[in-house]
């Protein structure tokens, strides 16, 4: 491969794998407060388990073309990751944050690289040696219960989560756990699919047009019947005459001609039914092909959630009803940022700490549904 096509391969490597980023990010936040909020070890083991896949994963699309600085933060996160996996037990606040806030320097990453911007002052570069040098003291450790408690919370570099202040209008449906029971996907880019709605609806188009020339041929036949029938009175009024011969080669003719035609109109009427079934099915799946789940765009709300109860002291469990609920994609981005206004404001107006809640007479967690 020439330096030229290895560039251009390099850039389409790039488009796709910038589109894959938020999906591995909500990976990773789902699987994160999964084992933050749970204290049984089978679930804990599940959720670091689902974590160091993701993170492999994506270390292997970093490395695939060419992005150090992600391939190095996912590599140590599996190092952290697995020396919780050895201790057995539940990771340290302070370890989670800084889990977190690498995620979140991903995220922001991921931002850059979408906007082509550079990354050398990027907080992912800023907190690498740090997490670098957490990962190989918690190695070395070889996983001993201590190990798991080992950061600085006040050190981390990269307090504040991103996905707050600018939710990614990019987001691309969220992946499953990567295991063996996960659906296969197929990424098909947006430009694809509305060119393919652009071609479906000019065969709709093609379709009335059809049954318009259908109606059409039938006036047709209908016409020649009639005709024929016409031919049949006038030659009964007049009699037997010399034009007998004509008549019959006319009669003939025409007879020809309707039996074609009623051919023809057949296999119409059978083509005619047989659209008429299978269109509505294709154009459902087409029309399904921009369509995702509610739930897609609520992992980066629980997300929220749960940094506001961090900050705030707050206790809150996020609940979602309907979430297999179906829109179009182009609705569901743009719902994300009043959703986020809309949850963020439940928790910072309309929940108290759990103090308040109990001298009220509340249980000490709210819920927001």
């Amino acid at each position: 491969m020439s330096p030229i096509d290895r560039v251009k391969l390099l850039a389409q490597l790039r488009v796709t794998f910038v589109g894959e980023m938020q999906e591995y990010v909500e990976a990773l936040n789902r699987d994160l407060m999964a084992l933050e909020k749970s204290n049984n070890p089978g679930e804990v083991t599940q959720a670091t388990e689902r974590l160091l896949r993701t993170a492999h994963s994506l270390k292997g699309a970093a490395r695939s073309i060419d992005l150090a600085t992600i391939e190095s933060a996912c590599h140590n996160m599996e190092e952290v990751l697995e020396s919780v996996q050895r201790a057995r037990a539940a990771a340290a606040p302070a370890l989670l944050k800084l889990l977190f806030s690498t995620v979140d320097a991903i995220e922001e990453t991921g931002g850059r690289l979408s906007r082509n911007e550079s990354l050398e002052d990027s907080p992912l570069s800023a907190m690498g040696p740090q997490l670098e040098a957490i990962a190989n003291a918690m190695k070395i450790a070889g996983g001993a219960p201590g190990a798991a408690e080992a950061p600085n919370e006040a050190a981390l570099p990269f307090q504040t989560a991103p996905s707050l202040a600018e939710p990614s209008a990019s987001a691309e449906p969220a992946p499953e756990s990567r295991g063996a029971a996960a659906v296969a996907v197929v990424r098909v880019p947006a430009h694809k699919l509305d060119a393919l709605l652009g071609e479906w609806g000019e065969l709709l188009a093609g379709e009335r047009r059809l049954e318009d020339w259908t109606q059409r041929f039938g006036a047709m036949l209908e016409g020649v019947r009639e005709r024929r029938a016409h031919l049949a009175r006038m030659e009964k009024a007049a009699g037997q005459g010399s034009s007998e011969a004509q008549d019959e080669a006319q009669e003939d003719s025409l007879r020809a001609l309707e039996v074609e035609l009623e051919q023809l109109a057949g296999t119409l009427a059978v083509d005619g039914r047989a659209r008429a079934q299978s269109i509505p099915r294709l154009n459902d799946h087409v029309r399904r092909f921009r369509m995702s789940p509610l739930l897609e765009v609520c992992g980066p709300l629980e997300r929220a959630v749960r940094d506001l109860c961090v900050r705030s002291g707050k206790e809150v469990e996020f609940v979602v009803q309907g979430g297999d609920t179906e829109l179009d994609r182009s609705i569901l981005d743009r719902l994300k940022d009043p959703l986020l206004h809309l949850v963020r404001n439940a928790v910072d107006h309309g929940v108290e700490t759990p103090q308040e809640r109990e001298a009220a007479g509340k249980p000490p967690r709210a819920t927001v549904t």
